[in-house]
């Protein structure tokens, strides 16, 4: 057999495994932003998804956001300002633009850049047009988050470690 032909299988193993890997470091947001590593789950009436999420933030809002399932990228964000940056397989096929003109499922992502500032407090919830959300923490340090987007039928819940 051609010597090719052997090491086919193991280039296409290579490539797949490297395409499994997650970011450890989301870059946009500068070194003064938070980083939170843990398991989510997003459930709407239609879907539910459990997975792992990295999650940048800064105070004001910005964030940038990596949701995967078993190394495959789910869902991939970027808001900063006003603008709204999403790919992944949730939001085919994608979008960038202004936070409030996001459509669909997008809104409920949309709705963390007024959640995530309570990230930053010690409040036990909060809640704002169109959410409510809960906080656990040990001591100062965030643990989790239940998110609800009021009217929507959709709920974000993040379980940091």
């Amino acid at each position: 057999m051609n010597m090719t032909f052997r090491c086919l299988p193991l280039v296409w193993i290579a490539f797949w495994l490297s395409g499994c890997q997650s970011a450890n470091e989301l870059p946009g947001l500068g070194s003064d932003a938070r980083q939170y590593e843990g398991q989510m789950i997003y459930k709407t009436s239609t879907r539910s998804v459990v997975g792992d999420v990295i999650l940048r933030t800064r105070a004001n809002g910005d964030y940038d956001i990596v949701f995967s399932k078993g190394g495959v990228l789910v869902l991939q964000l970027q808001v900063h300002g006003n603008e709204l940056s999403a790919s992944g397989p949730v939001v085919r096929p994608g979008y960038t633009g202004p936070i409030e003109l996001a459509q669909g499922e997008l809104r409920n992502w949309a709705h963390l850049k007024t959640v995530l500032p309570y990230f930053y407090s010690n409040d036990p919830s909060a809640s704002g047009r169109g959410w409510t959300a809960t906080f656990d923490r040990q001591g100062n340090r965030l643990t989790g988050s239940k998110i609800e987007f009021v009217g929507r039928k959709a709920s974000m819940v993040f379980s940091f470690s």
